[in-house]
């Protein structure tokens, strides 16, 4: 079933709105299985050669393009309508005078005043009578009610012949009450509800421009009658998804952040250890990580002077460098790190052997200095 036949039907059929002039934002698009997509005109920087492209786009994704133009203007409807577009929304329709320059702008004699020519609609000059039949049957002309005066009219409007629905634009609609942007406020609120029951009476499609992406506000719509919902728009799918997933990330770090501070609570409580006793784990740190004196990259192994354990891989320490033997009876030698104090998630351990560091080589008192400065530390390194 075509979109002019739902619309005649008054069936429900939803799409959404493009205002970034891109074709990778259509096929994204459609994959939500949209039927249709309007590109606006209107309020965005998209002219007429990226409309073309976007209209190709939308319509080898098996959806109609519609275009929301600039203005109930000639040249521009004749424009994206020859450029094969699959109907119009025309903006600021505020009575039926204006309803019907619409259609006149849309359709050729004798039912309206549109001018000839042959471009992509026509197929570039070798179909014009079969688009010509095409303009009558499946044209789709939509009257966009945003201002308080098309609110008074709109009994006029819907019975003007070659509109075939009504959307309503929240957001004019508003401004043009002193208000704009105010749309959930009670006046709006009830012009918007007398559109809407003037169309049902009528069994006339009423549309409306749904700019959340929240799905329950389109089922309210969907439950309160409307049959031509436009779903959001692109940036506020993008817009919307991003600081979704974003917050998802800040929560998550909020608890490891929550979960160091009852660590860090926890070290405070106990004994500082004698570090003479400790042991030192020889672990890997990560990928290229070169500070080893005799490092090279992934394939060395770090030295920590292990503080305490939390789990069986979990523990505090503080990283140390050392220098590697060059005789078999030489012993390691290792330094303690300025500010090296770290808590790890132990991931891989290429030797599991413990190497009780070799005393004298370690300062005490260094030792209980970093452990100081790490008691005063806030969040790890």
């Amino acid at each position: 079933m075509t979109l002019k036949q739902k619309l005649k039907n008054n069936q429900l059929t939803i799409g959404s709105w493009i205002t970034i002039g891109n074709s990778a934002i259509v096929e994204i698009m459609a994959t939500a299985g949209f039927e249709w997509l309007c590109i606006d005109m209107e309020h965005t920087s998209i002219d007429l050669n990226t409309a073309k492209i976007l209209i190709t786009t939308i319509q080898a994704n098996n959806m109609k393009a519609l275009v929301r133009v600039a203005k109930n203007e000639e040249v521009i409807i004749k424009k994206v309508l020859d450029m094969g577009a699959d109907g119009i929304i025309v903006p600021m329709i505020k009575n039926k005078e204006e309803a019907k320059m619409a259609v006149d702008f849309a359709k050729y004699p004798p039912i309206g005043k549109r001018g000839v020519g042959l471009y992509r609609a026509q197929n570039y000059g070798i179909e014009f009578e079969k688009y010509k039949k095409w303009v009558n049957e499946e044209l789709v002309i939509i009257a966009q009610i945003e201002h308080i005066e098309a609110v008074k009219n709109i009994e006029d409007i819907i019975q003007t012949a070659g509109i075939d629905g009504v959307i309503i634009g929240p957001y004019d609609l508003s401004g043009s009450m002193g208000i704009p942007g105010e749309y959930h406020k009670i006046e709006v609120k009830e012009a918007i509800q007398k559109v809407l029951d003037v169309c049902k009476e009528n069994n006339f499609p009423s549309g409306f421009h749904v700019i959340e992406s929240d799905p329950t506000k389109l089922q309210q719509k969907i439950d309160e009658g409307c049959t031509f919902l436009a779903y959001s728009l692109d940036f506020f799918f993008l817009g919307d998804s991003a600081r979704y997933g974003k917050s998802l990330v800040n929560n998550h770090l909020k608890i490891i952040y929550d979960n160091w501070n009852k660590k860090k609570k926890l070290l405070n409580e106990i004994i500082p250890p004698q570090f003479e006793d400790r042991n030192i784990v020889m672990l890997h740190m990560g990928k290229n990580i070169g500070y080893e004196e005799d490092g090279k990259g992934e394939d060395f192994l770090r030295p920590v002077l292990v503080y305490k354990k939390f789990n069986k891989d979990q523990f505090i320490g503080f990283a140390m460098t050392s220098k590697k033997p060059k005789e078999k009876n030489m012993k390691y030698y290792f330094k303690l790190k300025e500010n090296s104090y770290v808590i790890l998630t132990q991931i891989k351990t290429y030797s599991v052997k413990r190497i009780s560091y070799i005393k004298g080589k370690i300062s005490l008192s260094k030792m209980k200095e970093i452990y100081e400065k790490f008691n005063k530390i806030v969040t790890p390194r």
